[in-house]
């Protein structure tokens, strides 16, 4: 689970940046370590809770353009967990309409 809440700018200079996204996220971190053969548990380094973060995005995609377009989205997203923070990056498909 992840929900964010995103402030978008569309910068107006040149270039493949057609949008900057920035804002708070709210997640769920699920983790868990597990053996079948060796009778080692591992339960002290699961991870199960909701926590707040952060998300950054830049969409690269021709502008302007025809009122479809498609591009790349690239982003990186911040959970503040109790013990360990994550950090998770990703790129995605981007359909602007």
């Amino acid at each position: 689970f992840d929900a964010a809440l995103l402030l978008h700018w569309e910068p107006a200079w040149k270039g493949p940046i057609a949008r900057i996204s920035a804002g708070p996220t709210l997640g769920a971190a699920r983790a868990e370590l597990s053996t079948s053969g060796g009778g080692l548990a591992f339960t002290g380094l699961a991870v199960e809770e909701i926590s707040p973060g952060a998300a950054f995005d830049i969409t690269l995609m021709p502008k302007p353009g025809p009122p479809v377009r498609a591009g790349v989205e690239i982003g990186i997203g911040h959970l503040f967990l109790e013990a360990n923070d994550w950090t998770v990056a990703s790129a995605r498909l981007a359909i602007h309409y």
